[in-house]
């Protein structure tokens, strides 16, 4: 009953009414039924999964393939709830169009733009154009790539194309959210797969225990990627779909949130807001959050998580960061233009710094950049429980 009232078709009010006679409880909508059965879960019934699957294909048939009683899932199968579109709806970009910084005419230098140098190679993805199609399939540096966005949980993560287990998957968008974080399919084996971690949590998948790997991302301003980068490519407005592509039309609804969109645990520390922006870092199986506001605001920042000493390295406030190893060195701050910033150690030595890593100007030393993930405090919280929070 709580799964048909994720979908208006008519039947709200005699659901509603079923609901409370069984219950006592009275809630107004699927929202507040979901979280309520969160707190005490019933057993579930037999068959349930196919059911869900039927019901999901009132809207678009290939729910069936998706949600069987064949799958083997790694989550509670009630915690998938509809993100209120078909598969696919959110038409993923193949090998989108792109322009040089040159034609570009759309942009704001506000802009928030997530950017890629891989091989002497950048590319910058505008949000605004991200956030409608959350996945984009493309290759930068010679490398394909699986950038991936997320409206509901807070942000982006770009990944290898190729997963762990060899196989480079098509993937789409499954029209499905796992305690607000929006899932996508592979097309080989119908598995799904969580946007924030990374790893198949049903499915074929799962079973081989596929997962994706991260790679360094940056979130910034267009202003601040196009001066760094003067031959930098971004997306061009030509995407194929039709779309309102204007600053935040596609994170109306979000913005407008004071909680997670869809219902997803409170985390249970006390000081940070649930949607708090964080910058997520996995390193030797340890995790930690960093509030992104900041860590751009304290310019370089040293710490040091999975045994290895790190530097996370800002321009500034929305300038996003950058994560770097730093060894037996350590960077103490930031000097140079835009096109040629270096970072400077206690020792005043000069560093080159670019999203792939930092190259000592005499010997050409090498400080190779660590993958972050981009996400809202409740997301990151319950996709890595382990984790601890910076400053705590």
């Amino acid at each position: 009953l709580v799964d048909m009232l994720w979908m208006e078709l008519g039947w709200e009010r005699w659901v509603h009414e079923a609901l409370t006679a069984i219950t006592g409880e009275e809630f107004t909508d699927g929202y507040g039924w979901s979280s309520w059965i969160a707190i005490d879960r019933p057993p579930l019934p037999d068959g349930y999964v196919e059911w869900k699957g039927r019901l999901l294909s009132l809207v678009d048939e290939r729910f069936v393939d998706l949600l069987n009683d064949e799958l083997l899932l790694a989550v509670r199968p009630d915690e998938l709830i509809w993100a209120r579109v078909a598969i696919d709806e959110q038409s993923p970009l193949v090998e989108p169009e792109t322009v040089h910084r040159l034609e570009e005419r759309y942009l704001a230098t506000t802009d928030v733009v997530y950017g890629v140098f891989l091989n002497g190679e950048a590319r910058a993805y505008p949000e605004r154009i991200l956030a409608w199609h959350e996945v984009a399939v493309d290759e930068v540096g010679g490398r394909p790539l699986l950038v991936t966005n997320c409206v509901s949980c807070g942000g982006t993560t770009v990944y290898e194309a190729t997963a762990s287990d060899g196989v480079r998957y098509e993937f789409g968008n499954a029209g499905l959210v796992y305690r607000s974080r929006h899932l996508f399919y592979d097309a080989e084996t119908n598995s799904l797969w969580d946007q924030l971690t990374g790893q198949a949590i049903a499915g074929e998948a799962l079973v081989s225990g596929a997962s994706l790997t991260p790679i360094p991302v940056l979130r910034t301003t267009w202003g601040e990627w196009a001066g760094r980068h003067p031959n930098s490519t971004v997306l061009s407005l030509d995407t194929g779909a039709v779309r309102n592509y204007d600053p935040g039309a596609a994170l109306v609804e979000e913005l407008s949130s004071e909680g997670p969109l869809f219902p997803a645990p409170a985390p249970t520390e006390a000081g940070v807001e649930p949607k708090e922006q964080i910058l997520g870092l996995e390193i030797a199986g340890d995790s930690r959050a960093y509030s992104l506001a900041a860590i751009e605001a304290a310019g370089i920042t040293h710490d040091t998580l999975g045994g290895q000493d790190i530097a996370l390295v800002s321009r500034g406030p929305g300038l996003g960061v950058s994560v770097y190893r730093e060894h037996d060195i350590t960077f103490s701050y930031l000097q140079g233009n835009l096109d040629a910033l270096e970072v400077v150690d206690t020792n005043g030595d000069r560093w080159f710094l670019d999203e792939e890593a930092v190259t000592n100007v005499i010997d050409s030393s090498l400080r190779r950049s660590i993958p972050v993930r981009i996400a809202y405090w409740f997301a990151w919280a319950d996709a890595f429980p382990e984790t601890s929070l910076w400053g705590s």
